[in-house]
């Protein structure tokens, strides 16, 4: 396997979906914490960023739906490549 390391900013992700006509805020959202010693945890709600579904209005964590982007962007912006690209990388 080879492994790429891209680093994107909050900034780069939120411009991202609102130039694409997305709803982006930050809104306090339940995060469970599991207890250290056993079983049991608790809730609290944490401040983080968000876009809405257009198609049911929910809300999505920014960065989780910013990973699921990327995975379905993947193909298409590196592995399907033009020629030129590739051969533009070698030294004359």
């Amino acid at each position: 396997m080879i492994e790429i390391k891209l680093i994107f900013s909050i900034s780069d992700a939120i411009a991202i979906f609102r130039n694409a006509g997305l709803t982006v805020e930050m809104y306090d959202l339940p995060v469970y914490f599991k207890n250290n010693h056993g079983s049991g945890g608790r809730e609290e709600m944490i401040p983080m960023w968000t876009v809405r579904n257009p198609h049911n209005n929910k809300l999505e964590k920014l960065e989780d739906f910013f990973k699921k982007y990327m995975e379905a962007k993947k193909n298409e912006l590196f592995l399907s490549p033009e020629k030129l690209d590739i051969y533009n990388l070698f030294e004359k």
